[in-house]
């Protein structure tokens, strides 16, 4: 090794270490706070929603003079109460009818869905929430009357298969939205007859519910508002997370300009 090359390398070894200029150090320190901030927000984001449908499959029969006392949320208290009942008239004549009432505990907070008196026969997919009407205290579904010289049958529930109650009902004083899934027969020999077929609840107080779903968020969540207003969203860096709002404007642009 020759002295010029020996005194090369001493110098280096004794050569103090760079440091960045303050204004590097303060870009890299805001890079790496907006990244991390960014990303705990998209981690938020994907967190599930806690709200879901609770169901519970069923398969009660309910004949001639009896009832099955629905509990939705199954904390030991009634919330429903669906009857089956046989009685004289006046006249000479019998009634056979099928009808809904709010369990012993409730009060008028739970209700079904109906006009009038009827509870309603809903389709698959209706949507039970506040802007439909309630009512209370007590729903026909079906009824087949005879007198002494005529029969006649009522109500929305009259030979009906896969049919949605729409219920309203309380947990510790919030309202919850449910549904129980019937098929209901009126003949001559059996009078009024139903199956129970399930029910279900949402879990969220005030949140919706659609009769038929059986499990999965009540409603669906929404996505990043930054990817619903991009009809074409890209997959945004790491660096464009970082500029922040800017960068992912800049993005936008540059995807609307290709």
């Amino acid at each position: 090794m020759t002295k010029s090359n020996a005194k090369s390398i001493h110098r280096a070894k004794n050569r103090p270490a760079a440091s960045l200029s303050a204004t590097a150090d303060k870009n890299l320190s805001a890079y790496a706070a907006a990244a991390s901030a960014a990303g705990v927000t998209l981690l938020a984001l994907a967190q599930p929603m806690e709200a879901r449908v609770i169901y519970t499959p069923a398969h009660q029969r309910i004949s001639t003079n009896t009832g099955f006392n629905i509990d939705l949320n199954h904390d030991g208290v009634t919330d429903f109460v669906i009857q089956n009942k046989t009685y004289r008239t006046s006249n000479g004549g019998y009634r056979d009818e099928l009808y809904l009432v709010p369990g012993t505990a409730a009060t008028g907070a739970n209700s079904f869905v109906g006009y009038g008196s009827e509870a309603s026969a809903l389709l698959r997919g209706s949507r039970v929430s506040s802007g439909v009407p309630f009512y209370y205290p007590k729903g026909l579904m079906a009824l087949r009357g005879a007198g002494k010289a005529s029969s006649f049958t009522r109500g929305f529930w009259v030979n009906v298969k896969n049919r949605y109650l729409g219920l309203r009902f309380t947990i510790h004083g919030r309202i919850h939205y449910g549904w129980a899934r019937l098929n209901a027969k009126v003949s001559k020999q059996s009078g009024v007859t139903a199956l129970l077929t399930g029910y279900a609840y949402e879990t969220i107080a005030n949140r919706p519910i659609i009769t038929g779903k059986e499990h999965g968020a009540g409603q669906e969540r929404q996505d990043n508002p930054a990817r619903l207003n991009d009809p074409s969203p890209e997959r945004v860096s790491l660096g464009r997370l970082a500029q922040g709002a800017f960068g992912l404007a800049a993005g936008r642009k540059s995807n609307s300009e290709k």
